[in-house]
């Protein structure tokens, strides 16, 4: 068996390789080669992807990302797990190894952003890593149980009919609500624009409100982020190839800032992927937090967004504790994982809900 240690400056080659083309499945797509390629806070020498092969079969890889964590004010470099996959005929006993080999070529400063239920438990007992519970909320705008029931138990396919009967008479008894709300909302004639970039205002934003976060991304990170996703509208491989996300219907991050008359009050992405949104940055002042809030509620409704995702604490509190254009509410976690001598842990309170990977997919 071979194990193959890429890094960043040696993606491109490897992916345009004779390797690369013979593997019975891919450890990374083009795209993620190319935002690797391309990310500002990577160097060439950082170790991006490490995997194991042997005669054309691909037997388990780990991905790796990049980025700077401030602690105490000083910036030092981190990596993020982006991907950990093992051949169902293989054991974890290679990706055991893969995963340790990650370890050492980033001398211990090896994070992951959302965890596995599987992978979660099985971090938290190696020593040196701390796992936390993230608790957000997961907000309903549109019945969707032809989706969501099948997704949990296999019976539901059989009475996909019935499902999207009730579909349609759940969300033709919301009309009235959504509407009231779209009236509600364009009342107040909210004050915001729509921007394809992050440009020296929201930058300069940014940089007053985020000196107590750990990863403290801004205009050069987040334009990166959108210009180089990982995922596509156009099929462009055999999905049976990679096992992670790659082909959606639609993709976008919707970038928005919000006046309130000529002063930039706040500034957030909502990433919009196959009608389903997640508020991935959010920055702004406490004393406008409804305003802002208004403005999401507007664009998730103007987009018919089916189901919002939030781990943003101001955020998730003021839609849980107030009136809002949701039919439904639920808790939603996610788990983190980090070095044990981060003292400071990893809260939401010092954390962007893109940060990681997230952003990306």
């Amino acid at each position: 068996m071979n194990i193959e240690v890429i890094k960043v400056r040696d993606l491109g080659s490897f992916i345009d390789s004779e390797l690369y083309e013979s593997l019975s499945n891919i450890p990374i797509s083009r795209l993620r080669a190319l935002s690797q390629l391309n990310n500002p806070r990577a160097d060439g020498d950082d170790v991006a992807l490490i995997f194991a092969h042997d005669n054309g079969t691909l037997y388990a890889y780990i991905g790796l990302l990049p980025d700077r964590i401030w602690i105490d004010n000083i910036s030092q470099k981190i990596w993020w797990n982006t991907c950990w996959w093992t051949n169902e005929s293989e054991s974890n006993n290679v990706s055991i190894q893969l995963f340790f080999m990650a370890c050492k070529f980033t001398q211990g400063q090896f994070y992951f952003p959302e965890l596995t239920p599987h992978t979660s438990v099985l971090i938290s007992k190696i020593k040196g890593f701390t796992v936390n519970n993230h608790f957000g909320i997961r907000a309903y705008l549109y019945a969707n149980l032809v989706t969501l029931l099948p997704a949990r138990k296999k019976i539901f396919s059989q009475v996909r009919p019935l499902l999207i009967v009730a579909d349609k008479m759940i969300n033709l008894t919301y009309w009235p609500i959504s509407k009231f709300w779209q009236n509600k909302l364009a009342a107040k004639c909210l004050n915001y624009e729509l921007v394809n970039q992050v440009d020296d205002e929201i930058s300069a934003f940014i940089a007053v409100h985020n000196t107590g976060e750990l990863f403290r991304r801004n205009k050069t990170e987040l334009n990166w982020i959108n210009y180089y996703p990982w995922i596509t509208e156009t099929n462009a491989i055999i999905p049976s190839r990679y096992a992670f996300s790659l082909y959606v219907k639609f993709f976008k991050n919707t970038m928005v800032k919000v006046y309130k008359d000529a002063l930039l009050i706040g500034f957030f992405i909502l990433l919009v992927r196959d009608g389903n949104a997640k508020l991935t940055y959010c920055y702004f002042d406490n004393e406008f937090l409804t305003d802002v809030v208004d403005v999401l509620y507007e664009i998730i409704l103007k987009n018919k967004i089916n189901t919002f995702v939030a781990f943003d604490p101001a955020i998730s509190e003021y839609i849980k504790k107030n009136k809002n254009p949701f039919i439904l509410i639920r808790k939603h976690v996610k788990t983190v994982g980090f070095p044990s001598i981060l003292k400071s842990g990893m809260s939401p309170e010092v954390l962007q809900d893109g940060d990681g990977d997230c952003a990306f997919t």
